[in-house]
């Protein structure tokens, strides 16, 4: 049976639009963790945010570790993934 698609789907990436507001933006770790924190995701999307590596990161490098998270616990369906 496929997975339903979550009241919680597509708020990734309402989450990353809202961090990389400028595509150019460069964000530590700990300023994305804090940011998701008052960003209203649900418990298994706060999950694959602080799965990211302690770090600097671009919009894409972002995304892909996001998606790969997301991708490896079948949640693609229920969140969606991130650009």
């Amino acid at each position: 049976m496929p997975e339903v698609r979550s009241d919680q789907y597509g708020k990734l990436q309402e989450f990353v639009d809202s961090v990389y507001a400028n595509p150019e933006m460069i964000c530590s770790q700990i300023d994305i963790f804090l940011d998701a924190e008052g960003f209203g995701l649900c418990d298994d999307l706060l999950e694959v945010v602080r799965l990211l590596p302690a770090g600097r990161y671009g919009r894409h490098a972002v995304c892909s570790h996001f998606n790969s998270a997301i991708s490896s616990r079948g949640w693609s369906r229920k969140y969606g993934t991130v650009e």
